[in-house]
């Protein structure tokens, strides 16, 4: 059971390692990282996803691209959707488990990518992440883990070693 509880752990902070890279790192190099959290986009990016959004010129984008994009109605919200046509103005967008094509044409200048990449459920970790409490969680729970471990070895170790024995030097009496 320990040994079960052990793998589960380490898988557990490999993901939360994998998406603390994602979050923190990715952006540096111009990327961006969203969780999906509507059901628009459905089957192909599933509610609880992450998204890795690459920049990409707006000339290179094509009908069936998912792209990333500031709303031209609201530019604080960020939607992704995917290209159902390309025109001289910008780009008609549709959520694939919508039934119309999204009311406004984006511009290409509200363009922030195109989705390169996702995996689905991670994205509820990410958003956790994101949050104060989780990004000391992600901090605190492998450290606590680490602890335990060594802890555990050092338990191990004395265990290990016979009963009434030391390892000091035995002292001698000068008088």
């Amino acid at each position: 059971m320990r040994k079960v509880f052990e793998w589960l752990l380490n898988v557990f902070l490999a993901v939360i390692v994998v998406c603390a890279v994602f979050l923190f790192v990715v952006p540096h190099f111009g990327w961006r990282v969203d969780g999906v959290f509507s059901g628009s986009m459905e089957p192909a990016l599933k509610v609880g996803s992450v998204e890795i959004t690459k920049p990409f010129d707006p000339n290179d984008i094509q009908a069936g691209d998912i792209i990333t994009f500031r709303s031209p109605g609201n530019p604080e919200l960020v939607v992704t959707h995917r290209v159902a046509a390309v025109t001289d103005h910008g780009f008609i967008t549709k959520g694939d488990a919508n039934k119309d094509n999204d009311e406004l044409v984006v511009p290409p200048q509200n363009v922030i990518g195109k989705v390169v990449f996702h995996v689905p459920y991670v994205g509820y970790v990410v958003w956790a992440l994101r949050t104060p409490l989780g990004f000391i969680l992600a901090l605190v729970v492998p450290a606590i883990w680490l602890v335990i471990m060594e802890i555990m070895d050092i338990r191990r170790e004395v265990a290990q070693q016979p009963t009434g024995s030391t390892n000091l030097p035995k002292q001698r009496n000068h008088l």
